[in-house]
């Protein structure tokens, strides 16, 4: 009885292991969804806030950046959406922007910002460093040069700089993680015609999947490029559109779409909420209403609409497959619990 009761017991060593393996992977893919970047701007501000003028007022001006949602503004200039972004104003208290904003770099003209989507808000620097590195580089406190500033609105009033003085640009963060996808779906009714076939509200979904890292720009919006883009429709099946179909977003006339590279196939729709949603993050399932279609060439015949009703849109974000290290960490935590609730001989 006694030298059984101190008998190790292999189980709980099995537990301990496998606990350990699964906690080790828990937090790697943890740390690696925690990864961002944080963009630091400090110096003197001279210009007005709101009513109240600036004269070489102290300011530090942080943006957190994702690295997940890399963009592109203006089609050529690199720029990450900013999950915080908060301006220190000595004096002054503190002020978020009203608008969504990004920090971009242009290695072109060797200058950053933190500026909104249409580049016509924010403040921008430029440093000669600037044109040799990337949004994703650590960046020691680099003396900078005043460039440009447009008016900002922030919670504070409109920031409007005139100038800026003694400024240093700082970055810190890891390495970005792997790219993920979004998968959007639109459902409602059809009416129109699919080559010889007439649709009479005809149950449809149109499902689309883009990575996050296939950004560009149509007719001066933001659009994900689409890995995966079918069209079922109820009584004819799965149609693949003949062209490279995108998904694009007008925050000025609340419109989104999935649309051709020339913008004049495809179908949009309009609602509130995309004044100021975030390309390529989540959304819905949201009630939207139809906008305007163009006559889409597809693997059953022209997709011809001319009335959409019922439409439901919504977008979930997909996360990146782990790397086979981890998956083999995985499953090895894995057998170890199998291990643990085998039956032991007596």
């Amino acid at each position: 009885m006694t030298a059984e009761k101190h008998k190790p017991d292999h189980r709980y060593a099995a537990w301990v292991i496998a606990s350990g393996m699964l906690l080790t992977m828990l937090g790697t893919a943890g740390s690696a969804r925690a990864e961002k970047f944080d963009y630091t701007l400090s110096g003197d501000l001279s210009g007005t806030l709101g009513t109240q003028t600036l004269t070489d007022d102290p300011f530090t001006w942080t943006v957190i950046g994702n690295p997940v949602m890399p963009a592109l503004l203006a089609g050529q200039i690199a720029a990450l959406p900013a999950f915080s972004d908060v301006i220190t104003l000595g004096g002054f208290g503190t002020a978020t922007p009203t608008v969504a904003t990004y920090v971009a770099q242009s290695p072109m003209t060797a200058s950053a910002g933190f500026v909104n989507a249409s580049l016509t808000q924010g403040l921008t620097w430029t440093a000669p460093a600037l044109g040799t590195s990337t949004l994703y580089q650590k960046q020691a406190s680099l003396p900078v040069q005043f460039q440009a500033a447009a008016p900002l609105s922030t919670t504070l009033g409109t920031l409007s700089v005139t100038g800026a003085t003694n400024l240093v640009y700082k970055t810190t963060g890891g390495p970005p993680p792997p790219p993920t996808h979004v998968a959007y779906s639109l459902h409602g009714k059809l009416t129109g015609a699919i080559g010889d076939v007439t649709l009479t509200d005809a149950n449809f979904t149109w499902q689309l999947i883009a990575g996050t890292s296939a950004t560009t720009t149509l007719e001066g919006q933001p659009a994900l490029i689409a890995s995966r883009d079918v069209l079922h429709i109820q009584g004819i099946g799965a149609l693949i559109p003949s062209e490279t179909i995108a998904a694009i977003e007008a925050a000025s006339n609340s419109t989104f779409g999935f649309v051709n590279l020339a913008v004049d196939q495809g179908l949009t729709w309009t609602a509130g909420a995309f004044a100021s949603y975030l390309l390529g993050t989540a959304i819905g399932p949201l009630p939207v209403s139809f906008f305007q279609a163009g006559d889409l060439p597809t693997s059953g015949g022209t997709l011809q609409v001319t009335g959409v009703n019922e439409l439901t849109f919504s977008g979930r974000v997909l996360r990146p497959i782990p790397e086979p290290s981890t998956l083999a960490l995985l499953i090895a935590g894995l057998a170890g619990f199998v291990a643990i609730r085998r039956p032991q001989r007596r």
